[in-house]
């Protein structure tokens, strides 16, 4: 059951990280943002990974060896390439929500604006 639980948390994280990756990529016009998703994917594996190893040595079924590392490291890998293959319409619409709370927010669309609205702020005090 515990596995059932990482791996929902390993989901989730995944699909916040790549709707934040493409409101971020679509609301700035930069196509860089979008290496968040791939590299939190990659940080997502390692720390499924250890999680997955931890919960087998608390159990006290931890076989150890390279057998046993490379099925926890498949297991998180699967549990990341389900997302943009079964997610991917869940991680679009959240990526519009959160479009829709920047716009909303007002945040500033380049480093010129973020620089004007810190001065601005700087100077009202």
């Amino acid at each position: 059951m515990r596995a059932v639980w990482v791996g929902l948390f390993l989901f989730t994280i995944s699909l916040l990280a790549g709707a934040i990756s493409i409101a971020l990529m679509v609301y700035y016009d930069n196509t860089m943002l979008g290496l968040i998703f791939p590299l939190t994917g990659v940080a997502c594996m390692f720390m499924g990974e250890k999680l997955l190893g931890g919960m087998e040595v608390k159990m006290g079924q931890a076989p150890g060896g390279a057998g046993a590392m490379l099925m926890r490291s498949t297991v998180s890998a699967l549990i990341m390439w389900a997302v943009p293959a079964l997610g991917w319409g869940g991680v679009l619409a959240m990526s519009d929500v959160f479009v829709l709370g920047f716009e909303a927010a007002e945040l500033p669309r380049s480093h010129e604006d973020a620089a004007l609205v810190i001065m601005n702020l700087v100077d009202d005090k």
